[in-house]
């Protein structure tokens, strides 16, 4: 009588969960979005703080689409669809420490009397990020050529329109998304024209 589909998301610390994007259902070629009717879907981000984890729960997809030709017996895809981002916990230079994991948990009994879940493998997936050395010369890169005090912005588009903000800790620079209550700052080659 009714389908439900649990999405069990883990994200390790040095991954913060930002925002739901997208809940979408297809199936028998028909694409389904219900991310605007959250009535169909909840998510529970009441573990993040503890650890790291969400839970987006559909209870019963039957009722998710009002379209005759629907009927999961054909078969459904469902894609949940979120942003996160690196925060400053994260490991550096091809670690796999910045690891999400998800498992997928489902109706799994076809009497109506009772509940039994069946679970997927847990499937990882790992984000990898690096430390980028910076030299600036004046004209060749030959010792002695180092310029101190040069003013560099990152963008994240080829027409230099999406500045990402950076904050400085120490000697290094990192996205101020990472830390709202950071001062944004422009990035500066040092004495040894490094940055």
């Amino acid at each position: 009588d009714e389908y439900a589909v649990l999405f069990n998301d883990t994200l390790s610390k040095g991954i913060t969960y930002d925002t739901l994007d997208s809940v979408v259902i297809n199936s028998n070629d028909h694409t389904y979005d219900i991310t605007g009717d959250s009535s169909k879907y909840e998510v529970d981000e009441s573990h993040l703080k503890n650890d790291n984890s969400f839970v987006v729960s559909i209870p019963d997809v039957k009722t998710c689409v009002e379209d005759p030709e629907f009927n999961l017996n054909n078969g459904a895809t469902i894609t949940v669809t979120y942003t996160a981002h690196l925060n400053e916990n994260a490991a550096v230079n091809g670690s796999a420490d910045n690891k999400n994991s998800v498992r997928l948990q489902y109706s799994n009994n076809p009497r109506p009397d009772g509940k039994y879940w069946g679970y997927t493998p847990e499937s990882e997936v790992y984000v990898y990020t690096y430390q980028l050395n910076n030299t600036k010369y004046h004209d060749t890169a030959e010792k002695g050529n180092e310029l101190k005090d040069v003013g560099f912005r990152l963008y994240s588009d080829a027409d230099y329109k999406n500045e990402v903000e950076l904050y400085q800790d120490g000697e290094f620079y990192y996205p101020i998304k990472n830390a709202s209550n950071k001062q944004a700052v422009e990035m500066t080659s040092a004495e040894d024209g490094t940055f």
